[in-house]
C-alpha cells in the first residue's frame, strides 16, 4: 500500500488501480459507502477514471484534494436528492 501524500514526482508512474484505493481511502465511508460504490460501479469508475487522467495532467492537485471534492460532490448530491436525467435529453427529444 502506498501513503497517501506522496509527491507527484514520486506517484507519477501510479497505476490506475494504486490510484483509485488511494483516492476512495480519502473519503469518508460515512458519506459514499462501499455499498454505493459497489452498487454503482460504472458510475465510480468512470468519475475516478475521469480524475485520474486530471490527477496525471495537473501537477498541483493532490489525491487528498480530489478526495475532499468528491466528499464534497457526494455530500451535496445526497443531501438535496437532484433529478437523476439531464434536462437536455428531452430539449433535444
Amino acid at each position: 500500500m502506498l501513503p497517501v501524500d506522496l509527491t507527484y514526482a514520486e506517484l507519477q508512474d501510479i497505476t490506475y488501480e494504486e490510484f483509485y484505493d488511494l483516492l476512495w481511502e480519502n473519503v469518508s465511508e460515512n458519506i459514499v459507502s462501499t455499498i454505493y460504490l459497489d452498487e454503482n460501479d460504472e458510475y465510480i469508475n468512470s468519475m475516478t477514471f475521469d480524475l485520474y487522467r486530471l490527477y496525471q495532467m495537473n501537477c498541483g492537485i493532490t489525491i487528498r484534494v480530489l478526495g475532499r471534492i468528491l466528499e464534497s460532490s457526494f455530500f451535496n448530491m445526497f443531501r438535496h436528492k437532484p433529478r437523476t436525467e439531464n434536462s437536455l435529453d428531452n430539449y433535444y427529444n
